[in-house]
């Protein structure tokens, strides 16, 4: 019997519209859609999207790095574009388009972090669903369109508050621009018409696409007036791979289209996939104790006699962990060995509470201004260290390890280690910027702002170079503690 499974959008205003879906074959087929008040009818499997009208789809060129550098620097780029308020908080999800030697052509979708954390809330409050997967409204709309053929599109997306317009090919967004709409809260032919007409320059700009095919989805298509476009329409045929009642899949794409979603583009948080996991693991675990215990008492009901060898059994075995437990006694450390691995945990609790190289290179990236290039970085401890100093390790001997025969004098400073917890970390960074003059100062000046939000500065310089018409920037910045 196939599994029920709901498809859910939350629209702008923060209404819930939701459909139940069975699988018959390679065919979905799904009740009607309706109106939710919360997610108290939901049940089972749930695949979350979220439409919003403050979406921004962005293609980039990036360097193959790790995946938290990544990350740094699509925040670092969103921010230069200023694409979203000041501190707003912005979540990600892309997938790559292309390699190109060392680096990667991404297809990135961002929108607000609290529309993930209010659309997950709306749907989980006070019901034991387990949401599979959230996704932005555009990208499952772009994988609606991928089932019916890879090909590229533009979309003009009508809801009741908001419209766009979206390029796509294979089921991925190539751009997205958002279409005013009119005081009626209508998009008017014309608008729309210089919208498509730009959309299709920057696919063939962008992309080399010369043509693709119109189609126009969302609640508010109905009232939409076609004949003053000069272009076709084209109504999809969704049979193949959907089964819904009257005009449902046009009128809500982004519901129908997070059956489709690659993973990549889901915005759920590694913490709540996580929580996910541990809640199905302790269910598991909770189901197979009640099991055991039934088992138990119908083994301790019918079986008496045949408990007896087992009491003995367990006779034994305690009498065997009695004499065990001597032993241990026997070998446990003294209290001097206690102590010492009490120091040695601080220690390892105080650097772990020290700042991460991840964190200090976020804060760099996003304290340099566009055009501004970190040539050079190196992190060192102030002079006078020793080399038993810089080692933590070296301080307190980890448990199950003898002390070195020698041992230093404490003092009011505290071990080593303490000490070496103590000083100060010295990053030493060089910048370079080309340009005229009066651009460059401009930028340099912006470079220790921002550097100043986040550090304590030292021995800040710059200077320009007429013939190479370029700057170059050196200072330190000062890190308390000895850890990274």
């Amino acid at each position: 019997m196939a599994k029920l499974q709901w498809i859910v959008k939350r629209s702008e205003d923060g209404q819930l519209f939701a459909a139940s879906v069975k699988r018959k074959g390679r065919v979905f087929q799904c009740s009607s859609v309706k109106n939710l008040q919360d997610g108290q009818e939901l049940g089972g499997d749930v695949h979350l999207a979220l439409e919003s009208g403050n979406a921004a789809v962005l293609v980039e060129e990036f360097p193959e790095v790790s995946d938290d550098i990544l990350d740094l620097q699509i925040q670092n780029k969103l921010d230069q574009l200023a694409l979203f308020n000041m501190g707003e908080v912005v979540s990600t999800a892309y997938t790559r388009l292309e390699k190109r030697r060392q680096k990667q052509l991404l297809s990135i979708i961002a929108q607000p972090e609290h529309l993930t954390e209010e659309g997950v809330a709306a749907v989980t409050a006070g019901t034991s669903v387990d949401i599979k997967s959230c996704v932005p409204a555009v990208a499952a709309i772009a994988a609606l369109l991928k089932q019916l053929n890879p090909e590229p599109y533009i979309v003009l997306q009508i809801t009741p508050l908001s419209a766009y317009l979206m390029g796509v090919r294979n089921g991925i967004p190539l751009f997205l621009q958002s279409v005013p709409l009119s005081g009626t809260a209508e998009v008017e032919s014309g608008v729309a018409a210089h919208a498509i007409g730009f959309g299709r320059q920057t696919l063939q700009r962008d992309f080399e696409i010369d043509s693709c095919k119109l189609v126009c989805l969302g609640e508010g298509r109905d009232s939409f007036d076609f004949e003053g476009l000069d272009e076709e329409n084209w109504i999809p045929d969704w049979n193949h791979c959907l089964a819904a009642e009257g005009n449902d899949i046009v009128r809500y794409p982004a519901l129908f289209g997070s059956l489709f979603i690659d993973s990549s583009f889901s915005l759920l948080s590694s913490e709540y996939i996580r929580a996910g996991q541990l809640k199905k693991l302790a269910s598991i675990i909770t189901m197979s104790a009640g099991f055991a215990c039934i088992a138990l008492a119908g083994l301790a009901y019918y079986n008496m006699d045949h408990l007896k060898p087992l009491q003995q059994r367990l006779d034994s075995e305690r009498r065997q962990l009695s004499r065990k437990a001597g032993e241990v006694r026997r070998i446990t450390p003294d209290p001097d060995i206690v102590e010492r691995v009490k120091a040695y945990m601080d220690i390892m609790d105080k650097v772990a509470i020290e700042p991460s190289i991840a964190m200090v290179l976020r804060d760099i990236a996003r304290a340099l201004p566009d055009k501004v290039l970190a040539d050079d970085l190196s992190i060192i401890r102030e002079a006078g260290s020793t080399a038993v100093d810089d080692d933590p390790m070296m301080a307190v001997p980890p448990p199950g390890m003898e002390a070195m025969p020698e041992e230093p004098e404490m003092s009011d400073a505290g071990s080593p280690a303490e000490r070496m917890l103590s000083q100060q970390i010295v990053v030493s960074l060089t910048c370079s910027s080309k340009g005229e003059y009066s651009l460059v100062k401009a930028r340099f000046d912006k470079t220790i702002k921002g550097l100043a939000a986040h550090f304590t500065l030292r021995n800040m310089d710059w200077d320009y170079s007429e013939k190479d018409n370029a700057g170059t920037f050196h200072g330190e910045l000062l890190l308390e503690g000895g850890a990274l």
